[in-house]
């Protein structure tokens, strides 16, 4: 077997003559190959697999770990090898784990903590009542002196649009474009009733 140091030696001793030769003479490329040669055989006779204590029989040395020369054919090897996750406790296991809250809080049960609770509630009212009471006269009524005629006037347009059934009017126009008579009288039927009741309410609501 060819030594892989033999090309470098063979390239090192060549640089050498070159060297020591300035004139550049000719390189005697058989002398190179048998120096390389005999260089290969050298490097071969001081191997130890080919010493004479060597037998043939040799076996190589087992390993020290028996893992080492076993080969895994099962299969191809998993890359996350961990266990799989386990799913978390069913809906029953969660409510039977899960803490019951008290039927009556703790501050009902406790004469203190309620009449504390109550003066809180009270002290709330009153400052809520306060809060807006002091803000009707300088801020509701202006407001509502500014917003009420447009919204008189939307309430009383949609309540008379409702009274005479105004939404069911393009539906009896188109019927009567397309000359369908039976159909027609029918829908105005229906608004007749329709508007009979819906005026008596108004009436009544007013």
């Amino acid at each position: 077997m060819k030594h892989p140091d033999d090309d470098n030696e063979l390239f090192n001793r060549l640089e050498a003559e070159m060297a020591a030769d300035p004139a550049g003479d000719v390189v005697d490329l058989d002398k190179a190959r048998s120096a390389r040669t005999e260089s290969a055989d050298r490097a071969s006779d001081a191997s130890p697999d080919s010493g004479p204590d060597r037998s043939a029989d040799a076996k190589p040395t087992e390993s020290a770990d028996p893992s080492e020369g076993e080969s895994d054919d099962s299969g191809p090897a998993l890359v996350d090898r961990a266990a799989p996750t386990q799913s978390g406790p069913g809906l029953i296991d969660r409510i039977r784990d899960s803490k019951r809250l008290d039927v009556l809080p703790a501050w009902v049960k406790s004469g203190p903590e309620f009449a504390d609770a109550m003066r809180w509630l009270a002290g709330h009212v009153w400052h809520t009542i306060a809060f807006h009471a002091v803000r009707v006269p300088f801020l509701y009524v202006p407001k509502l002196v500014w917003r009420s005629p447009r919204g008189l006037v939307n309430t009383l347009g949609r309540i008379g649009r409702w009274a005479v059934d105004a939404e069911g009017e393009p539906l009896r126009q188109a019927e009567a474009r397309r000359e369908n008579s039976e159909l027609y009288l029918k829908l105005s039927r229906q608004r007749d009733r329709r508007v009979r009741l819906r005026m008596l309410v108004t009436i009544l609501g007013l």
